[in-house]
């Protein structure tokens, strides 16, 4: 059954505010999977960006290392699967 567009406005709303399932297999959307799967898509998209960025404004504040070759293994920012600073990693990736 189609659903109408405040409902999906509806559902996207209170997805958004507790987004503890994927919203494209909410049960009566079934034939919005693709439009649901892209909405999640991009709003996942947009918070590890803003969290990246709020990552690099805090430690520009706080790392003595920040744009220099950190290579300090005990440091908070480590990355133990990159093998370097989370910080100099994430300045790599938007170079």
């Amino acid at each position: 059954m189609s659903k109408s567009k405040e409902d999906i406005k509806l559902l996207k709303e209170n997805w958004i505010k507790d987004p503890c399932w994927d919203i494209e297999d909410t049960e009566g959307f079934e034939q919005y999977h693709c439009t649901l799967l892209a909405y999640r898509r991009i709003c996942e998209a947009e918070w590890l960006a803003q969290a990246e960025k709020h990552h690099n404004e805090l430690a520009s504040k706080i790392c003595p290392m920040i744009n220099a070759c950190c290579h300090v293994e005990k440091c908070a920012w480590w990355n133990e699967v990159a093998g370097c600073c989370g910080t100099v990693q994430s300045e790599q990736h938007t170079a």
